[in-house]
């Protein structure tokens, strides 16, 4: 049991008093050098940051504080490095020349400071000295965490922390993910048979439906029977007024054709399929040319899909990629396509919304699916690195701005 005096314990507390009162660790650090020999004698004392993977001298006894040319022999940098146990109070050197004592210095109870005390040779560490030093040490400890905010970070902490982050980013930027984008899209037939006007003439009406199931021989539309039938009576008059033999050839071939389309005044479905009309009403009364497109049949069986893509979109598609599609009323369930060709011009839609057009076919043909269904069409792009995906295309649209 190692006795102190109430002067050993009044000095020890003073000391401590004094390094908790330092201005920063600097003025510290010189504190700790120069006035520790008023408890312990010695002939020279360094201090060193040992937090790091090499040991950083802080301040020697009798050098001006703060300054950048700290100096200590080759010798003593041997001495340092070959201290295995750090963590340990120990006599590390007890020759011929000098004998050195190494005092650990622990902040939030690690080892983080060592104090290095020299003596020329034949001058023992006692036990006193040694339990001395023990205490005094710990309210070095204490004065070195209060020389700095709580939150500021050690150098080695920064080190982690800038380590961490570093290997964060290149895991961030090698592990690839696969951009997509959804759009809207609709079913549509896969081949569209035209159904045109056979010769000029006013539609009267259109009987079927965009949608409608239709027979072959169903009838689609009809001219306006009235026209044609004063245009035949206009004919017959001319036929009985022609005077040359030309003439009259001529009137009877326009009589004949004009007959000919008394039986064309009902055009019907020449397959089965499904009717589609854009714009049954527009249809109805106006005039036609020979060959205009009123309407098509196609057949339900065989669809295809038709996709609208923003003209906005942040990414490039991958067209060899599969597309899922969600079709509205059957969310539950996904089917897959593949884009078989992006058409380069744009159209416009509701609202003024500009749009690309893609087609898809379906990987395999589905059951119970009818043209003009809508749903949403997941399209993928190309892999992009992950911090790539978390960081630039959330705020991508933002940018634009």
């Amino acid at each position: 049991m190692v006795n102190q005096t109430s002067d050993t314990y009044v000095l020890m507390n003073q000391l401590i008093l004094n390094a908790l009162e330092s201005s920063d660790r600097k003025a510290l650090a010189c504190f700790i050098t120069n006035r520790t020999s008023r408890l312990v004698q010695y002939d020279k004392a360094s201090l060193w940051d040992i937090e790091l993977y090499s040991p950083t001298l802080l301040a020697v006894s009798g050098q001006e504080c703060g300054g950048g040319n700290l100096d200590v022999s080759q010798e003593t940098l041997k001495f340092i490095h070959r201290i295995d146990d750090k963590e340990k109070m120990q006599v590390v050197s007890n020759n011929k020349k000098k004998s050195l004592l190494w005092v650990p210095i622990q902040i939030n109870q690690r080892t983080t400071l060592g104090l290095l005390l020299e003596r020329a040779a034949g001058r023992v560490w006692t036990d006193e000295e040694k339990a001395n030093l023990e205490i005094l040490t710990k309210g070095y400890g204490y004065a070195w965490k209060g020389s700095y905010p709580q939150w500021t970070l050690s150098v080695l902490q920064k080190i982690r922390w800038i380590v961490t982050g570093l290997v964060c980013l290149i895991i961030l930027s090698i592990i690839p993910v696969a951009t997509r984008i959804s759009a809207p899209c609709e079913v549509v037939a896969e081949e569209q048979v035209p159904v045109t006007a056979p010769f000029d003439g006013v539609i009267q009406k259109i009987v079927v439906e965009s949608g409608d199931l239709v027979t072959d021989g169903q009838l689609l539309f009809s001219y306006d029977k009235d026209i044609l039938m004063q245009e035949l009576k206009e004919a017959r008059e001319r036929l009985e007024n022609a005077g040359s033999q030309g003439h009259l050839d001529r009137e009877k071939i326009h009589l004949q054709l004009l007959q000919e389309r008394l039986g064309e005044l009902s055009v019907k479905s020449d397959i089965d399929g499904v009717a589609k009309i854009d714009d049954k009403e527009q249809w109805q009364g106006r005039g036609v040319l020979a060959g205009e497109h009123v309407l098509s049949i196609s057949d339900p069986t065989e669809t295809k899909l038709r996709i609208f893509l923003p003209e906005s979109r942040e990414i490039v598609i991958a067209p060899k990629r599969p597309i899922k599609v969600y079709l509205d009323g059957d969310s539950g369930h996904s089917y897959d396509a593949q884009i078989i060709n992006i058409n380069a011009d744009n159209v416009v839609l509701g609202d003024d919304v500009v749009t690309f057009t893609a087609e898809a076919i379906w990987k395999h043909q589905p059951e119970e699916i009818h043209v003009g269904e809508r749903g949403v069409a997941i399209l993928y792009g190309q892999n992009v690195p992950l911090i790539y995906w978390l960081f630039y295309m959330p705020f991508s649209s933002i940018y634009k701005f």
